[in-house]
């Protein structure tokens, strides 16, 4: 089974906290966990063979290669912050705002499909 990864903003209290990034407001259900959930959804209906995590990150890409990631989907805010270039060889996707705020998962399960064949 391959791993996908939703990674994820992290945001401290009282630390430079930018407009768009989640509330730190454990009832209230932010965007990635709707995103989670329709992705995991969208696996299941089509039958792939993918597992999806999510990681709260300030971007360690090294430490999510050695946990055996195949594949990532980073959210817009974490994309400005990671460095991509350490991805060679590895297969990712970086969501629009459009994307991340409405929990669309189309484009993440088509490429989904291609690596699952692959």
């Amino acid at each position: 089974m391959k791993k996908a990864v939703i990674v994820n903003q992290t945001v401290l209290p009282g630390y430079h906290m930018p407009m768009g990034f989640e509330s730190l407001n454990p009832f209230k259900k932010t965007r990635a966990d709707r995103l989670k959930k329709n992705l995991k959804t969208a696996v299941e209906e089509e039958k792939l063979n993918f597992r999806v995590d999510f990681d709260n990150t300030y971007g360690d890409i090294e430490q999510l290669k050695m946990d055996g990631t195949d594949f990532y989907i980073f959210t817009p805010f974490v994309s400005d912050h990671v460095e991509l270039h350490l991805l060679e060889g590895k297969e990712y996707v970086v969501l629009t705002d459009e994307e991340y705020t409405d929990g669309e998962t189309a484009r993440i399960i088509r490429k989904m499909k291609w690596l699952d064949y692959v």
